[in-house]
């Protein structure tokens, strides 16, 4: 499969095994780690085996996110279920690069779009931590809303932490994203 194209600038391409060591600093670095649900740090052979299942699925769910050609991203879909058409996207920023704004924007733009348009799904999911103010307008601007009966804690650095869980269905999606693609110039 070949890359995607998002805008002039962004794009996305499935993971490949020349990836994986750079993913994994991502991943457990602190600007990223400590915003995961999951509190321990991922060992490479964690990360391995996630690789080799993720090689063995029937639909590419895993991916880099580029800017200009340049790894600074990745974004994957987890809670997959094709029979109810939904899934929770994930997706984080690698490494700060000149137009991180506009960059996270299209980071999580991008997976909502290719979730709606490839995977065929009709609703998607995502988890956040109720204290990370900066996620939470990201997710609102794309059109997520918060589900209230569905908040919850989980355990991170020995401490409970609430978390909202945001949903969107593709009916909204294509409303909003008519009013976004002229904000991010996608038209």
């Amino acid at each position: 499969m070949k890359p995607i194209s998002i805008t002039v600038d962004y794009s996305i391409r499935p993971i490949e095994e020349k990836d994986l060591k750079q993913i994994l600093e991502w991943r457990n670095s602190e600007k990223v780690h400590s915003q995961m649900l999951t509190d321990h740090k991922i060992t490479w052979d964690e990360h391995y085996g996630w690789f080799k299942r993720m090689k063995e699925q029937t639909v590419i769910r895993n991916f880099v996110f580029e800017y200009r050609g340049v790894p600074v991203g990745y974004i994957g879909y987890t809670e997959y279920d094709e029979e109810n058409h939904s899934c929770s996207p994930g997706a984080y920023l690698g490494i700060d690069i000149e137009a991180s704004n506009d960059a996270a924007i299209c980071l999580f733009y991008t997976s909502i779009e290719y979730a709606f348009k490839f995977l065929g799904m009709l609703k998607l999911n995502t988890d956040v931590f109720a204290d990370n103010i900066r996620a939470l307008k990201l997710d609102k601007f794309l059109g997520y809303e918060i589900i209230k009966e569905q908040e919850h804690y989980v355990l991170k650095d020995g401490k409970k932490k609430l978390t909202y869980r945001l949903e969107i269905d593709k009916a909204r999606w294509l409303n909003h994203k008519k009013i976004l693609q002229k904000y991010l110039c996608l038209e």
